[in-house]
């Protein structure tokens, strides 16, 4: 049994290194002065801190019931933003994660956000929710892909952002991480405590 977890994830980050070495580096300047601030490594890459906080888009998406919303909705609120795919196996990897993380900090200060890209709207996110156990998240969709255009993404996913409170990209990761463990903890709780 531990053999067959060792060769899944070996060919998750084997498909991960793939997508992110065809897609190179991001446009987005990144801080080079990170020392002093907690780190943390997703499968293939860190955390990237930008060196200022950009205003994070404003993009519209859907909701399960297929209104409109946005990040406005979580304004003073710490966000963890996750672009994600059905169709990407590092991405499914991280969503238990994810799910669980969105319980470990109180909901006034901090929420995570999952917008999927699908083109096939709700039904197959809710899907994949019901087969992974997700029960903490929202189940967010953009079919028409603005987010992607409107964040600078480029190449494989996930993506995952980092919002501060006052709704400023802090840094982001480029593929998946292991958000169950105490540097991602550590790292969420240091921008809930920034002021």
């Amino acid at each position: 049994m531990n053999i067959i977890l060792a060769m899944k994830k070996i060919s998750l980050i084997v498909f991960a290194a793939l997508i992110l070495f065809v897609s190179g580096p991001h446009s987005v300047k990144a801080s080079s002065d990170v020392s002093a601030r907690p780190t943390m490594n997703g499968l293939l890459r860190p955390f990237i801190y930008l060196n200022k906080p950009d205003p994070a888009p404003i993009t519209p998406f859907y909701t399960e019931t297929g209104g409109i919303s946005n990040l406005n909705r979580y304004r003073g609120k710490v966000v963890l933003l996750s672009v994600w795919a059905t169709w990407c196996v590092p991405c499914l990897y991280e969503l238990p994660m994810l799910d669980q993380l969105a319980t470990e900090f109180d909901a006034k200060n901090f929420s995570v956000v999952t917008v999927s890209i699908d083109d096939n709207g709700v039904k197959p996110v809710k899907r994949y929710f019901k087969r992974l156990k997700i029960k903490n998240l929202p189940t967010f969709t953009d079919p028409l892909a603005r987010i992607v255009d409107a964040y600078s993404i480029k190449g494989g996913f996930p993506w995952t952002f980092i919002i501060n409170r006052a709704g400023e990209i802090e840094g982001y990761i480029k593929g998946a991480a292991e958000w169950d463990n105490p540097e991602a903890k550590n790292l969420i709780q240091y921008f809930i405590d920034k002021r």
